[in-house]
């Protein structure tokens, strides 16, 4: 007698068919057969995961509160770990930083953003003010029109608003876009 087949087709899910698939292809790949099971689990959606989202700063000494505070700040505006820390992206007092005109600016990025520094002519609160704004720079923020934080015009808010997030995040993996309200 000749056996009989279901009259229903038994459909896999595409995940099980994928699975099943590779599994001989796994297994010839490897000399010693599947690895040993872990105890700790995958990370989730490792495959689609973002690149990091953890930037450090290292602060002078005299710098390390406003670069701890500046970097709680962007930390929870962008959803990133921002941290201060004793390696990272160096921020430093310089002696003087001049503008093309001649005058003293509060504070400097460097173009490829791997060092910050803040004039040491500044008062208290400006540096405070500095270390936020030329930090943007660094996790890769550009001046915006906006009155917010990193606008590039005097007068501007230490406010880490919308369009300063924006361009942040266009070249940092935000997983969040948290604007400060003033």
């Amino acid at each position: 007698m000749v056996p009989s087949w279901p009259s229903t087709p038994i459909v896999l899910p595409t995940s099980a068919i994928a699975l099943l698939l590779s599994l001989p292809l796994a297994l010839a790949c490897s000399p010693e057969g599947p690895p040993p099971p872990s105890d700790t689990p995958p990370p989730e959606r490792a495959i689609y995961s973002a690149p990091s989202c953890h930037v450090a700063f290292s602060p002078d000494e005299a710098l390390r509160p406003a670069v701890e505070a500046a970097a709680e700040r962007w930390g929870l505006a962008t959803g990133c770990l921002i941290e201060a820390s004793d390696a990272g992206v160096p921020v430093v007092l310089a002696a003087s930083i001049e503008r093309p005109d001649g005058s003293q600016a509060p504070g400097a990025t460097s173009e490829a953003r791997d060092l910050v520094e803040i004039n040491v002519r500044c008062g208290a609160e400006q540096r405070r003010e500095s270390t936020l704004h030329e930090m943007g720079h660094a996790l890769g923020g550009d001046h915006t029109e906006s009155d917010g934080v990193l606008s590039g015009q005097k007068g501007r808010r230490s406010v880490i608003d919308a369009a300063a997030l924006e361009t942040v995040c266009s070249r940092l993996p935000c997983p969040a876009l948290n604007p400060e309200v003033p």
